[in-house]
């Protein structure tokens, strides 16, 4: 599967700036190249806000059951490490102090 293949039809404009931005990426960086990638990349994030914040309840319900989503426990998983990463910090400080 494409990496920037759109997902769904709204997307359409999304996956086009991508696309431009990886053509731009791929050729010889110049001073031109590199405004012109930061521009469209702003046009993107841009994009993406419009695009999603004015979703369809319909389109809404499609972004939240899209089959490559992340689920909460991919993301549980990664919060979990982080704070048993922390809480180790803080039981080995608190021996340091005793």
């Amino acid at each position: 599967m494409d990496a920037l293949a759109p997902g769904f039809e709204f997307e359409e404009p999304i996956h086009e700036l991508q696309v431009q931005i990886a053509d731009l990426r791929s050729q010889d960086p110049t001073a031109e190249t590199q405004d012109e990638v930061r521009r469209l990349r702003r046009k993107l994030n841009e994009t993406i806000r419009e695009i999603y914040s004015s979703l369809t309840p319909w389109n809404t319900v499609r972004v939240a059951r899209h089959k490559d989503r992340p689920y909460t426990e991919i993301i549980s998983a990664s919060h979990l490490t982080s704070l048993s990463s922390c809480m180790e910090i803080v039981i080995l400080v608190m021996i340091e102090q005793c």
